[in-house]
């Protein structure tokens, strides 16, 4: 379909759902499926993938995930945890809400790893 240029970051969004266009009704999303129906049909062409936003180059600027705001992010992490555990250690209360999230840390941790 693609002459096997189609990567796996194009794959990802695709899937992702990211892939859309605009009509007179509102915006729409290109579903995987149909998109590769539409390849299959020859109603589109992957030779124009860049005019459509699908180049990698594209798709890699879109990602605002660079290593400062992942280093940011792990840092108000590894705060939120000290301070949680230090509130717990001076028998202080946590919010029901503040449980939650530190519950989700290892499962986002997991999530990252495999990612």
């Amino acid at each position: 379909m693609t002459g096997r240029r189609l990567k796996l970051v194009h794959a990802f969004y695709i899937g992702m759902l990211a892939f859309g266009y605009r009509t007179p009704l509102g915006e729409r999303v290109v579903w995987p499926n149909q998109y590769t129906w539409l390849l299959e049909q020859g109603l589109i062409d992957w030779e124009d993938h860049a005019i459509w936003g699908l180049s990698e180059e594209i798709i890699r600027d879109k990602s605002d995930a660079d290593g400062t705001v992942k280093l940011l992010a792990l840092g108000q992490v590894s705060w939120f945890v000290a301070q949680s555990i230090m509130r717990g250690a001076h028998a202080l209360p946590l919010a029901q809400l503040e449980i939650m999230t530190l519950s989700y840390i290892p499962l986002i941790a997991l999530t990252y790893f495999f990612w």
